[in-house]
């Protein structure tokens, strides 16, 4: 799938960030602001606060040049304490309001407008986590899509893939490569439960039935995330899925190590089901 001469994630789904790798990140990103996405482009990977507030200025600014006023209501006090700190360039964050609040109440001022962001990095720095914790933040509240363009060859069609984060993609390509491990699992695996929910699952080796998520505590530490996760662990569980969760920050300093817990379960499984 490709915008213009640039691919994106195969099959992008609405609220599940994808992520991209391109030759040209700034090109990547122009391109796809001319097909109406919102873009942010950051020469290196920053704070997790900078990158937020960036993209909360980066989508108060398409609010309110994109969105007719409403006159037939009178803003509340958070419209217009927004709407002053983004005339004053300042992130539309009114004292006493959460993030959270902001890009909820934001999304609202863009509909029915299409919500798609994509996010674009010149150069890794530290790493890429804070962008794609921007990016699942923004694909969770707003349910558009979203995605995370970073510098790098395309695959090849061959061995196109779909992932959602550095993490999965590392840990897949070290998963394939290992002896015992090559062909067993797949990333991005939307698995269907005996109670009718269907759960898109990180890694998953549908034979073996064990399922391999990749959380860390910015996305999964909250009460509503951890206990949606348990929910989804008792619905797989139930359904004849083994659920493994690995840090995130665990897979992109030791994979080796993340390889080898995958290992034991996979051996472990092959014998219970002898």
């Amino acid at each position: 799938m490709t915008h213009g001469d640039f691919p994106v994630a195969r099959e992008t789904q609405p609220g599940v960030p994808g992520l991209v790798r391109v030759e040209d990140v700034p090109a990547a990103i122009h391109a796809h602001a001319r097909r109406g996405w919102l873009g942010l482009l950051w020469p290196q990977t920053p704070p997790v606060s900078d990158a937020i507030d960036e993209m909360l200025m980066a989508l108060g600014a398409a609010a309110l040049r994109e969105c007719k006023p409403d006159t037939a209501r009178t803003p509340d006090a958070w419209t217009r304490a927004a709407k002053e700190l983004l005339a004053a360039r300042e992130p539309p964050i009114p004292g006493g309001f959460a993030r959270e609040l902001t890009v909820q109440r934001l999304i609202q001022w863009l509909q029915p407008r299409e919500c798609r962001l994509a996010l674009g990095v010149c150069a890794a720095g530290e790493g890429w986590r804070s962008v794609e914790i921007v990016a699942e933040w923004f694909a969770r509240a707003s349910g558009g899509e979203v995605l995370i363009l970073v510098p790098g060859p395309p695959a090849p069609p061959r061995e196109a893939r779909d992932f959602r984060s550095l993490a999965e993609e590392k840990l897949w390509y070290a998963l394939d490569q290992d002896a015992e491990l090559h062909g067993l699992f797949q990333p991005n695996v939307r698995v269907m439960t005996m109670f009718q929910t269907a759960h898109c699952c990180d890694l998953v080796w549908r034979e073996g039935k064990v399922i391999v998520e990749i959380d860390t505590y910015y996305t999964h530490g909250g009460p509503r995330q951890f206990g949606a996760d348990r929910q989804r662990d008792y619905e797989t569980l139930v359904t004849g899925y083994l659920t493994v969760r690995l840090l995130y920050e665990e897979v992109m300093s030791d994979c080796a190590l993340a390889v080898r817990k995958v290992r034991r379960v996979v051996e472990t499984r092959r014998q219970q089901r002898k």
